[in-house]
């Protein structure tokens, strides 16, 4: 019986990572822009998570536009539904939100739409109503256009440090030109850290360096209310490495060490 339910674990496994289960909309565009009437949610019943699960409304504030899939598990999980991890364009979740302690639990389905870069690019809620609890940008049904920036925090900061480095502040330089010559109207910033240390020491870290890349922009004449910054501290890990000294450790480490910035266009 136990290797009967290892093999239909590791089955259900494969499934998953191959995406092939099943489509929950008719047509997802490339963009992963799509409209609340476009969309279908799958049954509800349908979940593998039973009554659904109780998230984070912090986490779930965190979403944004220009997420990876990577860093969307890293702040909700897994998806709830069987339609894929991989291969697909659409993650699907279960929620129970918790409004005031006299009210009841709101029963909610929240969908994230990708385009094909598996870049999060559309958000939506059902009931709708649900938006309203959480805010934040799972409010938007439809996203502007949006780039995305990646940069490794050793050329923006040394080990353990959120002070810029000379490097990081030309790239940042590079950067802000660019935003001088286009219709960007928002800024997104996340910083991360790698797991040396405590989650506590990790997240404070991430999100000082966030800052610091948002005060570096602020410097060269970006208006401060077009950005926001925030740090995700080690939740999302690009690599994992194990067993090693501790020098060695810090350098396989680096590209945990990084900060995203997403340009969202008017």
């Amino acid at each position: 019986m136990r290797k009967l339910a290892t093999f239909i674990g590791l089955a259900l496994a494969g499934l998953l990572l191959s995406g092939c289960m099943y489509k929950v909309s008719d047509r997802v565009p490339k963009d992963g822009i799509m409209t609340q009437d476009e969309v279908k949610f799958p049954k509800a019943d349908s979940t593998w998570s039973d009554d659904g699960r109780y998230p984070s409304i912090d986490d779930l504030r965190k979403v944004q536009v220009g997420m990876n899939k990577d860093e969307i598990r890293g702040l909700l999980g897994h998806p709830h539904f069987a339609e894929g991890l991989y291969a697909v364009v659409e993650w699907d979740y279960l929620f129970n939100l918790k409004q005031s302690a006299d009210e009841q639990d709101v029963f909610c389905q929240f969908k994230v739409v990708y385009d094909s870069n598996y870049t999060a690019r559309s958000f939506f809620w059902q009931p709708q109503s649900c938006a309203d609890i959480v805010g934040g940008a799972t409010q938007l049904a439809v996203v502007q256009e949006s780039s995305r920036y990646e940069f490794s925090t050793d050329m923006l900061f040394d080990f353990a440090s959120a002070k810029l480095s000379p490097e990081g502040k030309a790239q940042i330089a590079k950067l802000v030109k660019a935003i001088e010559m286009s219709d960007v109207a928002d800024i997104k910033i996340v910083g991360y850290a790698d797991p040396i240390g405590s989650q506590e020491a990790n997240l404070a870290l991430s999100k000082k360096r966030a800052n610091s890349v948002k005060n570096e922009f602020i410097a060269g004449g970006i208006p401060a209310q077009a950005i926001s910054a925030d740090g995700l501290g080690e939740s999302v890990q690009m690599v994992i490495c194990e067993d090693m000294p501790r020098k060695e450790l810090i350098k396989c480490l680096a590209p945990n060490r990084r900060a995203n910035v997403t340009l969202i266009e008017q």
